[in-house]
């Protein structure tokens, strides 16, 4: 049986996860309940909103099919401005726009990845142009969240972030690796075993 995982506060898409319903789908994925942006509730496996097959009631379905040909010139969607339509169109029939995000750098994308949010920078604000949550005053284990160092790893763009180990020693870890459970300690503790 796999250990069913809290994403509670976590953002999919337009989906707030707001708890775990207890149930499951038939491929044993847990099911949520998400508060969309349109502040409708609705179950979800969790396995399609991560997957980002569904990440919104229905509501934004119909925004999108309205966006498919329409002018987006300086709409904002996260932290990414319409400039002007490339003239191209994806393979889904989607116009391709030039954007400029917040940190200056201009990118293309579709007005399908635009509006389902699946780009909400050029990448800046962490992997797949997720937002870098915030996780200030949040103890992990043997480790309390200071502050977003603005880096990001390579490898999957996880935010880093400065962590306080109980022992007074400050270290730099993703936010990937310390929920993960890979890094409990500054590495004065070496037992997995989370302090009371």
């Amino acid at each position: 049986m796999h250990m069913r995982k809290d994403v509670t506060d976590q953002v999919f898409g337009y989906l707030t996860a707001l708890y775990d319903t207890g149930r499951s789908d038939s491929r044993g994925s847990a099911i949520w309940r998400f508060r969309c942006t349109c502040g409708q509730e609705i179950d979800r496996s969790l396995q399609i909103v991560r997957y980002k097959k569904n990440q919104s009631c229905g509501c934004q379905e119909e925004e999108l099919r309205k966006h498919k040909g329409k002018d987006i010139t300086g709409q904002s969607f996260g932290f990414l401005t319409a400039i002007y339509n490339t003239g191209r169109i994806d393979k889904y029939g989607y116009s391709i726009w030039m954007l400029r995000c917040v940190c200056g750098k201009e990118v293309e994308r579709s007005t399908q990845d635009v509006c389902r949010s699946k780009y909400i920078s050029c990448g800046c604000q962490g992997r797949r142009g997720h937002p870098r949550k915030d996780i200030s005053g949040r103890t992990i284990g043997y480790l309390t969240a200071l502050y977003d160092t603005g880096r990001s790893t390579e490898g999957n763009g996880s935010a880093i972030w400065r962590f306080k180990c109980l022992c007074g020693n400050e270290i730099d870890r993703s936010i990937q690796n310390i929920e993960r459970v890979k890094w409990l300690s500054c590495g004065c503790k070496r037992s997995k075993t989370i302090p009371q």
